[in-house]
């Protein structure tokens, strides 16, 4: 019941709805979808949030939809150079280290810690 009452629902209902439309309406696999989700989650999602995080600093709040889209931006920003610097080492693969990178960087000291709980605020109603 509390679910029904947290507002996740209705986004987890929209999700569920694009991804029908994208498998039946464009052929896009289920397994596809998988993939991409993982990447934009594990590779863009939690490194560029944590990397947003810590340049604003420990006293901002902010909601977590504005968190992880900011973070997404910030994955594909960092991403990018990190791969071109890669391929020009001649380590073209190595680039998926890197958000393993980010995560030991943040996990190793308590002010990186502090990122991953970072306390976040409610949504604000004008968003809507």
């Amino acid at each position: 019941m509390r679910v029904l009452r947290s507002g996740w629902l209705p986004g987890a209902l929209v999700l569920a709805y694009a991804a029908t439309l994208l498998h039946l309406g464009a052929g896009v696999g289920w397994g596809d979808q998988a993939r991409f989700a993982g990447y934009v989650l594990g590779w863009l999602a939690v490194p560029g949030t944590l990397i947003w995080r810590a340049v604003q600093g420990p006293d901002r709040v902010r909601p977590l939809v504005e968190d992880l889209t900011v973070g997404v931006l910030v994955g594909y920003v960092v991403e990018f150079p990190v791969y071109v610097l890669c391929v020009a080492s001649g380590h073209p693969k190595a680039y998926v280290t890197w958000p393993l990178v980010v995560a030991v960087a943040t996990l190793s000291h308590r002010r990186g810690r502090a990122l991953w709980t970072r306390p976040v605020t409610a949504v604000p109603t004008w968003w809507s």
